[in-house]
């Protein structure tokens, strides 16, 4: 019985010591002195685009049926990659995923990253 009686005043010791170290530890952490306050949700969105027509308009093209002036339209697309997105189309058939548009010469990953913002690869 006295075995038992010592074991439970250790643990006791143990328990002790580990609540005073977590109260330390909570107490040295940084406290949040800003009260919290909800934003409505128009608000945490972030600024809508000047010209909400030709944002629509952009989000909206399919790279597999847009004509050259809506590829030109998209960002990081002149003439010359609307031009070899249309060759590349014309001889390959519809891209099948986004990997596939840096088969073509002068598109490349940061530019395809780009395109899957604003447009979409239809059927």
């Amino acid at each position: 019985m006295g075995r038992y009686r010592a074991a439970l005043r250790r643990l006791d010791r143990v328990l002790l010591v580990a609540v005073f170290l977590l109260g330390a530890l909570l107490l040295a952490l940084p406290q949040h002195t800003e009260p919290y306050t909800e934003t409505p949700f128009a608000e945490s969105m972030a600024e809508p685009p000047k010209d909400l027509n030709a944002f629509l308009k952009m989000a909206s093209t399919d790279l597999n049926t847009a004509d050259r002036q809506a590829l030109i339209d998209l960002p990081g697309i002149g003439e010359t990659l609307a031009d070899r997105l249309l060759e590349y189309r014309a001889q390959n058939g519809p891209f099948t995923d986004w990997e596939e548009l840096t088969r073509v010469q002068g598109i490349g990953v940061r530019t395809v990253e780009g395109l899957r913002t604003v447009a979409y690869l239809g059927p």
